[in-house]
């Protein structure tokens, strides 16, 4: 039996076209469509950024604007304060979309690493930022059950070597890093280098070897508190590391990182391991030159993590460079001396005077100094800053590690001293991300003449911001 056909058959739903040309028809411009509600920004499943931030209303090219007769310009949300225009005439879509056809793009693609750092979060509109930078540097202080935790991760990681080695009299631990510079946060990863005895561990393939049988031992062994978070051991790497998490016995303790490396020399200068951070804790000590410099540091560092600009292998400085250009602030001050007038060292007359906002505000200061004395260095050197000497100069390329890529030379104290020799800390910083840390230090600076530090210090610690 053929079903009858009903006599008010359904209508199909017409395209987007097809409205577009019945309004236009009609004489109306009212376009009621989803897709033109999506292409005007009305529909809030797929909204448009407007243009020029909350003001101005964003049009799609998919509408034409009758008044111009071209296609409208349209623009990406804000990324670290800057809008990049990415559709007008006047500035190609750097994929090629919008524009005039075949046009070259204008506006470069920002690198990740950048993006990163200019997309750090951002403190909320309702949030309580620290109240002083004390406060900032009190919330990030290790706390007694963080030094307990050092003290046992310690004590149980050298048991641990000598059931996989079997040798303990051959195995010594060698703490280096922030932990012997006296200006670790909570938190902080321990960096350990192993020495065994007088086993030669300089070539890359020996120390991979031993830093694989430790992460076997510890696969293999779930009982012991360590577990492997991350193991670097590629023939191409600089230096061999595996990351290793350890959970202490005890509930109230918390969880330590441990940076494990082999070697009791650093494998590119020759230095004894731990000899830079020796002399960094020197200028660092409470009762040293300027008992404040320690926590200077430790400000300077937080503000780094912050905005993700401590990482040597995302291109920016690492710990040591952040330290090292630190130091070498205080040292323009007159707080802290030179390495080599450390004996005839005498203080500026107001060194009592200074606080925590002086000297952040002079290593921020310091990092857009470097960026414009760097420009007026020849293209065939670079830029060097030194604690030695407590100054700048420029170095030729093609000497401890500065290649044409270099785009700051961050000078090895304890190369410098100990074997007479150029290490550059810096040799992973990138010139993008130098870029981004000019700009972030320059808008800190802004931020503290407003008073502003929930920008500088947007994410507050677990517990809170300490008074």
């Amino acid at each position: 039996m053929i079903p009858a056909v009903p006599s008010n058959p359904p209508r199909m739903k017409p395209t987007f076209a097809q409205h577009l040309a019945q309004k236009r028809a009609a004489g109306g411009d009212d376009y009621s469509h989803p897709d033109a509600k999506r292409a005007r920004g009305d529909d809030r499943r797929h909204p448009v950024v407007p243009r020029g931030g909350a003001a101005g209303v964003a049009h799609s090219p998919l509408v034409p604007m009758r008044a111009h007769g071209q296609h409208a310009p349209y623009q990406t949300a804000p990324y670290g304060g800057q809008f990049f225009a990415q559709g007008s005439p006047a500035f190609p879509h750097p994929m090629g979309k919008g524009g005039s056809p075949g046009a070259s793009p204008r506006v470069p693609l920002v690198p990740r690493a950048a993006m990163r750092a200019q997309s750090a979060p951002v403190a909320h509109r309702y949030s309580r930022g620290p109240a002083t930078l004390d406060a900032v540097v009190n919330s990030f202080r290790p706390t007694p059950a963080y030094d307990e935790a050092v003290q046992e991760v310690l004590d149980e990681f050298l048991k641990f070597l000598t059931r996989v080695y079997h040798n303990p009299a051959c195995t010594n631990l060698i703490l280096f890093g922030s932990l012997l510079q006296n200006s670790y946060l909570e938190g902080s990863d321990l960096d350990i280098s192993l020495a065994f005895g007088d086993l030669d561990l300089s070539a890359n393939r020996e120390a991979c070897g031993m830093l694989r049988q430790l992460q076997t031992a510890i696969n293999s062994d779930r009982r012991s508190g360590f577990s492997v978070k991350e193991a670097r051991l590629s023939a191409t790497i600089r230096v061999p590391i595996i990351c290793i998490y350890y959970t202490p016995q005890s509930r109230r303790l918390p969880q330590l990182e441990l940076d494990i490396s082999v070697g009791a020399v650093t494998a590119s200068d020759g230095t004894r391991k731990g000899f830079t951070d020796e002399m960094i804790g020197a200028f660092l000590k409470e009762d040293g030159p300027f008992p404040l410099a320690a926590d200077v540091i430790r400000l300077v560092k937080i503000f780094a993590k912050q905005h993700v600009m401590n990482e040597a292998f995302t291109g920016f400085f690492n710990s040591l460079s952040w330290t090292v250009v630190a130091i070498f602030a205080l040292q323009r001050c007159g707080l802290l001396p030179t390495w080599s007038d450390w004996d005839t060292f005498k203080p500026a007359r107001d060194a009592q005077s200074k606080d925590l906002l002086t000297c952040f505000q002079a290593v921020l200061s310091t990092i857009c100094d470097l960026d414009t004395l760097r420009m007026q260095v020849s293209p065939e050197e670079r830029l060097c800053v030194s604690l030695v000497t407590g100054s700048t100069m420029p170095v030729p390329l093609h000497i401890g590690g500065v290649e044409p890529r270099t785009t700051i030379v961050v000078e090895d104290p304890g190369a410098r001293i100990e074997t007479d020799s150029l290490n550059n800390c810096a040799r992973s910083l990138k010139p993008h991300c130098w870029a981004s840390m000019c700009g972030r230090c320059f808008s800190a600076m802004q931020a503290l003449q407003a008073g502003d530090l929930a920008s500088i210090f947007p994410r507050p610690p677990s517990g809170g911001w300490r008074a």
